[in-house]
């Protein structure tokens, strides 16, 4: 679909070099293709490569919306694009004076992001969140942004804020995924948090009295990662809805949306819901165990051994009927997987799959059956950069650099600041961003504009004003084409 981004640059660049013409651009752009190959380029890639030969920085044209990784303390009056994860009832409360005054609750979400926004008052009793479902896009305009009493970044609105349902099929819908947190990494007290793990005790009703003296009840469970007795994590509903009462069992599996992680007297963690807090069951309380003689799994990446809690641990990305699973070792098991590379098929035995995860107990060599590479297999899980606003799964991507890396320290909302690298790539269908977090991020240093590369384990994302990006994830693996 074309754009306004060539002209953008080529604007930019003629604005920082006033002795270059826009013929004299559009040449230069047309031999950048001739070289790097026609096909393999847009007139707005070879666009990127000619503002970075020319050292022109282009990071600040055509400003939008703000998302909620843009946002910092002491903002005003700006529009945030993200969201919807939750909103509680409105309360009221007393301000200083006597007067009554009414605040409701909003969590906004955004990849790898949660956020609270405070309505006050007239925003608060205006129910606008009653028709809006979780991943909804949302925008949210004339709002100041503050550090809360737990110092968290917040959200606030004013008297001219306006809250505006968008368009899904313009803007997207995003999955809670993104934000779903496993409950082996809560390790940090926070509000909005959504966590998925397995029932692994009978829910308990208790009885409690309230401040004011009223009869409530609550519901007590255990949760852990894994659906053992490992690692658990308490939780507690407050006033919940009556029917998880009966509908929530032992070895289910649960995403709870809407929680408060709790620090604990003994240094560990407890989570907590309300009536505002939601259940979505994702199994049922039988695990199907699965055997031998189905279709076997196509290796679409594996990942480098990497360090997690004093253990090693390797992942590696399975793909089958066009979906894809992910199958992680540790320790030992991990150098299993030195000897199998992308478009290896491979048959398992004792395991059973949850959702988009592939367990095996105790994995060995003997539950690894290798069947002869499927180049064929593989390139069903082959995309390019128009393909991203429609694939929902990782798979393998060619791409050109078009600019130098950029290196950035960012502050996560705990207060630990972890390193992201992202670089300009593109294709005959369009440019992204190739983004990778953490230790992965080094993976970017040092490519050069012209390089060409092939992802393996590539995953497309979209963020909050609807631009695609692709991602690195621990499964994922880079590979150089040399020209």
């Amino acid at each position: 679909m074309p754009d306004d981004r060539l002209d953008k640059i080529l604007h930019e660049i003629i604005k920082q070099r006033n002795d270059l013409t826009k013929d004299q651009l559009l040449g230069l752009i047309a031999e950048k293709k001739r070289k790097i190959g026609s096909g393999f380029l847009t007139d707005t890639g070879a666009g990127y490569l000619v503002a970075s030969e020319l050292n022109i920085d282009l990071n600040n044209i055509g400003l939008n919306d703000y998302s909620l990784k843009d946002l910092g303390p002491g903002m005003v009056a700006v529009n945030v694009k993200s969201y919807f994860l939750a909103a509680s009832g409105a309360r009221s409360f007393n301000r200083k004076g006597g007067l009554e005054g009414t605040y409701r609750s909003v969590f906004l979400f955004d990849d790898s992001i949660t956020t609270r926004l405070m309505l006050w008052d007239a925003q608060a009793r205006d129910d606008s969140f009653a028709t809006i479902s979780v991943g909804e896009p949302i925008r949210v305009s004339n709002v100041t942004t503050r550090m809360g009493r737990d110092n968290v970044l917040e959200i606030h609105s004013s008297p001219q804020t306006k809250i505006e349902l968008l368009d899904s099929h313009v803007d997207g819908s995003k999955r809670l995924d993104t934000v779903t947190l496993r409950t082996s990494d809560v390790g940090f007290a926070r509000r909005g948090l959504v966590v998925r793990g397995f029932v692994t005790s009978d829910p308990k009703p208790i009885s409690f009295q309230r401040q004011d003296g009223s009869a409530g009840k609550a519901l007590q469970l255990t949760l852990s990662s894994q659906n053992s007795a490992e690692s658990n994590l308490r939780l507690v509903l407050w006033s919940y809805r009556p029917e998880y009462e009966t509908q929530v069992r032992r070895g289910m599996e649960i995403r709870l949306i809407n929680l408060e992680s709790k620090a604990q007297p003994a240094g560990s963690y407890e989570l907590q819901g309300n009536e505002d807090t939601t259940i979505e069951f994702l199994t049922s309380s039988d695990i199907n165990q699965q055997s031998t003689g189905e279709e076997p799994f196509v290796v679409i990446s594996i990942g480098p051994i990497t360090d997690f809690a004093g253990r090693q641990r390797r992942s590696m990305l399975l793909g089958r009927d066009k979906h894809t699973f992910l199958l992680t070792a540790s320790d030992v098991s991990a150098r299993l997987f030195d000897s199998i590379d992308s478009g290896d098929q491979i048959r398992l035995k004792n395991y059973f799959i949850k959702g988009d995860e592939i367990f095996v107990s105790n994995l060995s060599e003997d539950d690894l059956q290798l069947l002869g590479s499927s180049q064929e297999k593989l390139n069903q899980f082959k995309f390019r950069i128009q393909d991203l606003p429609n694939v929902h799964t990782a798979g393998l991507i060619e791409l050109v650099v078009l600019a130098k890396p950029v290196a950035k320290d960012i502050i996560l909302r705990d207060g630990k600041t972890v390193p992201m690298g992202e670089v300009l790539v593109g294709d005959e269908t369009g440019e992204s961003r190739l983004v990778a977090w953490r230790g992965l991020s080094d993976i970017l240093n040092g490519l050069l504009p012209g390089a060409r590369l092939l992802i393996y384990g590539a995953v497309p994302k979209t963020d909050s004003r609807g631009n695609h990006s692709i991602e690195l994830r621990d499964y994922s693996s880079v590979q150089h084409i040399l020209s």
